[in-house]
């Protein structure tokens, strides 16, 4: 399941299948499986499996990075504290946070403003790209927000 957050809506940039993601889960397993997923929706997809390699890289390389996909809990940082760490170097990169836990345990008020949405684990395919193309600015068929049904801006 993913859920959208409002408040880090984007403006919609017309991408669908094509972007570069960082991929970042301590379990080697879910980040190969789901770099295969992405790879054949289109997506260009790095994976770390922890967060300080993630946070290297992206610091040499802030704007090779389209969008960001981290685990909520790794060991030695998280993901809400890389994800701090990220929106110190480029704020308007979005981030989509995947975990294991059920929503009612995560307070979603301590989560960082750029925060796109929450992946739940286990996600299949079609949540996966509903998620990406969501950050990256393609709209969700099966969600709509009010300000979206008003007039473009010409």
């Amino acid at each position: 399941m993913f859920k959208p957050f409002q408040h880090s809506r984007k403006k919609e940039r017309g991408l669908s299948n094509h972007g570069r993601i960082l991929f970042v889960d301590d379990d080697q397993d879910i980040a190969h499986v789901s770099k295969r997923v992405l790879e054949s929706l289109g997506y260009q997809v790095t994976i770390r499996n922890n967060a300080e390699d993630a946070f290297d890289l992206f610091g040499k390389k802030p704007y090779c990075f389209d969008l960001m996909v981290t685990d909520l809990m790794m060991p030695d940082m998280n993901g809400l504290e890389l994800s701090r760490k990220i929106f110190a170097i480029r704020p308007d990169i979005p981030v989509i946070l995947s975990t294991g836990y059920s929503e009612d345990m995560l307070d979603q008020d301590e989560l960082p403003e750029g925060i796109t949405g929450i992946l739940f684990k286990p996600a299949n395919m079609s949540e996966i790209k509903a998620a990406v193309r969501y950050a990256i600015g393609a709209p969700l068929p099966w969600i709509s927000f009010p300000e979206e049904t008003q007039e473009p801006d010409q």
